[in-house]
């Protein structure tokens, strides 16, 4: 039986010798003897043995703490037994935590939360505010001190008695518009 092309005629078998085109790929595209195009196959890479231990450490388990049943994971419940041991002054449990504290002490803080990124961002933002907002006030009186509106005594801002008397004169201005 000979297979057929796609406008239904019958497909004439390679001669060796041929010009490229359709069906007639070059040389130096042939799969060559020993060469391999998909060295995994069709299910991809195989993937690498996993560690007993890590897979024994993440597994779901059910221990009983000070007569309280707890879930967790087997390193979590490892974690609590030794800590549980280390408070009833077991010192082997004892030595373990505190190799533990200083390994973590050694190897520094976590890194921030994103939320604690955002909070010290905006605390920064209103700390800028802020700042931004005593620089123009303290600017603001001392053009109002240079220019004797206001006067400092004892630390204390006081209105120059030509401010008050001007003051009072607009207020009973107003006072009788109305």
């Amino acid at each position: 039986m000979t297979k057929t092309t796609g406008s239904g005629g019958p497909r004439k078998p390679p001669t060796g010798d041929y010009p490229v085109g359709r069906g007639k790929p070059p040389d130096s595209g042939k799969i060559k003897p020993g060469e391999v195009r998909n060295p995994h196959g069709r299910s991809g890479k195989p993937k690498p043995a996993e560690d007993p231990f890590e897979e024994a450490s993440r597994r779901s388990a059910k221990f009983t703490l000070d007569g309280v049943s707890v879930t967790g994971t087997a390193i979590y419940a490892g974690y609590l037994m030794l800590m549980s041991k280390a408070l009833k002054g077991d010192p082997r449990a004892l030595s373990l935590m505190s190799r533990e504290q200083l390994a973590r002490l050694a190897k520094g803080a976590p890194p921030p939360t994103a939320e604690e990124v955002a909070d010290t961002v905006e605390r920064e933002r209103l700390e800028g505010e802020m700042r931004a907002g005593i620089v123009k006030l303290l600017s603001d009186l001392a053009s109002l001190k240079k220019s004797g509106v206001i006067d400092f005594i004892d630390g204390r801002a006081v209105v120059s008695v030509r401010v008050t008397a001007a003051l009072a004169r607009a207020d009973s201005i107003e006072a009788n518009k109305q």
